[in-house]
C-alpha cells in the first residue's frame, strides 16, 4: 500500500474536515474545556501522562480517524489507521506477521498454526488453534471459508486484489466438515511457500458466522447466523449471489448506501450487536463519527496476552500542533513528537533526547516502518521535448541521477536523522533476513564526482547551476538525440516543511552537476492522478512525482515487486519493464528457493527501477511509566494489550 504517512495524508483528502475536532480531542482527553487547559497545564508534574493508571490514551495521526470498521476494505478504505489501529485491535487476521519489531510470522498470537504445505507447494493445510469469538462460538474452518468466499465474489472491492493472484489462484478451499479446525487451500500451482505466507494467506481474516446476513428481523436485531448463505457455499459454485447479497448488506454498498445500517453507517458502530462480535484482545465501548474510540478488554479473548487496562482511548486531532499540546498537558499516554520539535538524534537508526517540555514525562522512540521510499520516474513519458522516457530509459542517467541523491544529508537537515537511507527494494529497517549484498553495500552512494563522469562519458556537456546538453553526433543512447537536455519537473506532495526542504535539498544537488529539475508542489490527492501509468502519447507528459512516503508493505509483506516493479504491476506507477526483472520476481513467486529472492533484489537494485530517497521514522512519545511498547510493530499496527503500567 501507499507508505503509512501517505496513507494519513489520503485520508485528510478523503475524509471530511471537522472544524471543532481539535477542540473536541483536547477536551476529551483532558476531561475539561479549553478553560480548564492552564489548570491542566500546572497539573501535568502531578499526574502521569494519560488519565489514570487504567486507561492508556493514544494519539490517532493527524486528520486520521478510523472511518471502516468491517475487515474487508475496498481501496477507499485500505488505510493503517482503519485497519492496523482499529480493526485488528478487535477482529485478528488468520497470520500475525510481526515479532519482536520483525516481520516474520509470530505463531503465539496467529489464529492458526503455521501453515502445512504438500503436493508440491501446491496445497496449503491450515489448523486453527480453536480460539473463541466473543458470542462463544469458536473460530473455526467455516470462518476462513466465509472469508475466501466473500473474495472470491467481491475481489473488485477488496483493496489487496491483484489479478493472477488471489483468490484467482485458488481451485479449491475445502473444511473437512462444518466445525473443523482445519481448512486446505488448493492452489493452482506450487508457490513458493514465504510468498503463500506473507502474500496470500496474509490477506485472510477469518468472519464469524454471526456476520453470515442479509437482512435484519423485523424487530431490527440481525437476521440467523448462516442466513445469508454465503460461508456454506462450496469453492466450485458459479453463482455467487449469495455472498454479493451479505456483501451488500454489510457494507451498504462499500459505504454509498442512502440509508446506511451496518459499515457505512459510523454513528451505530458501537451498538451495533454485529461488530461487537470479536476475536481479538479488545471490543468497542464507544465510537464518534470524528474517530474518538474508546475500547475495552475482551474477555473472552483466547489470545497468551490479555489487555492490562480497563480502557484503550484513541483520540482524533486535526493537526501536529494540537496533537503536541495535548503531550505537553500529559493528556496522551502515546503520542507523536513532530519531527521538527525533536531534538536531533546521533544518528540515523538511534534515538536522540527528548524536546525539552516533554523530557519528564515522556520517553522517545523511533519507529521504522516495513516500507521503501522512492520517486518513480516515467519510463513513458513525453515530456523534455518528447525524449524525457528515453533519457530515463538510460542505465547510466538513472545511476548518475541516484548519485547525485544526498541521502545522509537529507536525513540530517531535514528529519534530525529521524530516518534511514533506502538503496534497493528491501528496508534497511527494521532489521530482516530479506536484505541482500547488494542492499548492504550500496551501490550508488552520493558522489557528484562520479556521477558527472557517467554523463560527461555518454556525451553530455556538464553545466553546473545550467542545464546538461548532449553533444554527442549520434545522441546520448537511443532515442536521445544531439541537443535533448536534462530538464524535468517534479510534482511533489506540498504538506510538510521537512518533506520540502528535502525536494530542494534534491533539486539543489542535482543542479550542482546541470540537471535541471523544477519543482512542483501539489495536494496528495494530485500527485497520484499525476503520477498514473500511461502508454507514450502527448499527454503522458509526468516525467517524477513524489508523495514522500513510497511503499509500505501490506498486503505485499514478502517485497517480491510485483504490484510496484513488474511489467503491467497495479502499482507500477512509472511503466517500468525489463524481461530479466520480470522473470526474476515470477521466481521469488513460484520457485521455493531463498536464494531466488537474493537474485532479484540484486538485479533490481542495480537496476534503479525509480529514485531512492530517505524514508522517515515516526518519533514516538510514551509515558515513561508504561511498558511493553517497544519493540514498535513494523507495519504500524498498534498492540496495546501488551501495555502496562509499572507499579
Amino acid at each position: 500500500m501507499i507508505g503509512a504517512s501517505g496513507l494519513a495524508s489520503w485520508r485528510r483528502a478523503t475524509v471530511a474536515a471537522v472544524a471543532v475536532m481539535l477542540a473536541a480531542a483536547v477536551c476529551f482527553v483532558t476531561g475539561q474545556g479549553a478553560a480548564g487547559a492552564a489548570g491542566a497545564s500546572r497539573a501535568r508534574s502531578a499526574r502521569a501522562p494519560g488519565t489514570t493508571p487504567n486507561v492508556i490514551t493514544w494519539a490517532e495521526m493527524p486528520a486520521s480517524p478510523p472511518n471502516w470498521i468491517f475487515p474487508f476494505a475496498s481501496l477507499k478504505y485500505y488505510s493503517a489507521a482503519n485497519i492496523n489501529q482499529f480493526q485488528y485491535l478487535m477482529y485478528r487476521p488468520l497470520y500475525w506477521l510481526s515479532d519482536n519489531g520483525k516481520p516474520v510470522l509470530n505463531t503465539s498470537v496467529s489464529l492458526a498454526e503455521a501453515p502445512e504445505y504438500s503436493d508440491g507447494h501446491s496445497v496449503v493445510t491450515i489448523r486453527l488453534k480453536g480460539w473463541k469469538w466473543s458470542n462463544g462460538t469458536t473460530v473455526d474452518a467455516q470462518d476462513v471459508v466465509f472469508f475466501m468466499n466473500l473474495l472470491r465474489s467481491e475481489r473488485d472491492n477488496w483493496a489487496g486484489y491483484a489479478p493472477g493472484e488471489l483468490p484467482d489462484n485458488v481451485v479449491a478451499v475445502t473444511a473437512a466438515s462444518a466445525t473443523s479446525e482445519d481448512v486446505s487451500i488448493h492452489f493452482n500451482s506450487g508457490y513458493n511457500t514465504t510468498w503463500i505466507l506473507f502474500n496470500e494467506l496474509s490477506q485472510i481474516t477469518p468472519l464469524p458466522l454471526a456476520w453470515d446476513i442479509s437482512n435484519l428481523e423485523a424487530n431490527g436485531s440481525p437476521a440467523p447466523p448462516e442466513s445469508g448463505g454465503c460461508s456454506s457455499m462450496t469453492w466450485d459454485t458459479t453463482t455467487r449471489n449469495d455472498c454479493v447479497t451479505v456483501w451488500t448488506f454489510l457494507t451498504d454498498r462499500n459505504g454509498q448506501s442512502g440509508s446506511p445500517l451496518e459499515a457505512g453507517d459510523l454513528a451505530t458502530y458501537a451498538t451495533n450487536p454485529l461488530w461487537q462480535v470479536v476475536n481479538g484482545p479488545w471490543r468497542l465501548k464507544s465510537f464518534s463519527v470524528f474517530g474518538a474510540v474508546t475500547m475495552v478488554p475482551n474477555t473472552h479473548y483466547s489470545g497468551p496476552v490479555k489487555p492490562h487496562v480497563g480502557e484503550f482511548v484513541e483520540v482524533p486531532f486535526t493537526s501536529d500542533p494540537g496533537e503536541y499540546l495535548a503531550l505537553e498537558n500529559h493528556a496522551l499516554t502515546v503520542g507523536y513528537l513532530p519531527v521538527s520539535d525533536a531534538p536531533p538524534a546521533p544518528s540515523p537508526g538511534e534515538v536522540g533526547p527528548n524536546a525539552p517540555a516533554l523530557a519528564s514525562a515522556y520517553q522517545l522512540g523511533a519507529q521504522f516502518s516495513w516500507e521503501m521510499n522512492y520517486l518513480p520516474i516515467n519510463f513513458n513519458s513525453t515530456g523534455d521535448g518528447g525524449v524525457a522516457g528515453a533519457i530515463f530509459h538510460q542505465l547510466y542517467i538513472r545511476q548518475a541521477f541516484q548519485e547525485l541523491i544526498d541521502q545522509p544529508e537529507i536525513m540530517s537537515s531535514t528529519d534530525n536523522n529521524y530516518a534511514m537511507a533506502n538503496d534497493g527494494p528491501v528496508p534497511n529497517l527494521p532489521a530482516s533476513t530479506f536484505l541482500s549484498s547488494a542492499e548492504e553495500h550500496n551501490p550508488f552512494p552520493y558522489n557528484p564526482s562520479a556521477a558527472e563522469r557517467l554523463l560527461t562519458s555518454h556525451g553530455w556537456k556538464v553545466t553546473s547551476g545550467g542545464t546538461d546538453v548532449c553533444t554527442a553526433l549520434g545522441g546520448c543512447g537511443s532515442g536521445v538525440p544531439k541537443g535533448s537536455k536534462l530538464s524535468f519537473t517534479l510534482v511533489y506532495y506540498d504538506g510538510a516543511l521537512s518533506f520540502d526542504q528535502q525536494i530542494r535539498e534534491m533539486a539543489r544537488t542535482w543542479d550542482a552537476a546541470g540537471v535541471h529539475v523544477a519543482t512542483k508542489g501539489e495536494p496528495f490527492d494530485n500527485i497520484l492522478a499525476t503520477g498514473q501509468p500511461c502508454k507514450p502519447s502527448p499527454s503522458c507528459s509526468w516525467e517524477i512525482v513524489d508523495w514522500e512516503t513510497g511503499w509500505l508493505y501490506q498486503p505485499d509483506f514478502d517485497p517480491t515487486g510485483e504490484y510496484v516493479f513488474q511489467t503491467g504491476g497495479l502499482y507500477n506507477f512509472g511503466s517500468y519493464s525489463d524481461p530479466t526483472n520480470d522473470h526474476l520476481i515470477t521466481e521469488t513467486i513460484t520457485a521455493n528457493k531463498a536464494a531466488v529472492f537474493e537474485d532479484w533484489e540484486n538485479y533490481v537494485t542495480d537496476q534503479l527501477p525509480v529514485l531512492w530517497q530517505p524514508s522517515s521514522a515516526t518519533i514516538v512519545e510514551f509515558s515513561k511509566s508504561l511498558r511493553g511498547v517497544e519493540p514498535f510493530d513494523p507495519y504500524s499496527s498498534i498492540n496495546p494489550e501488551d501495555w502496562y503500567f509499572a507499579s
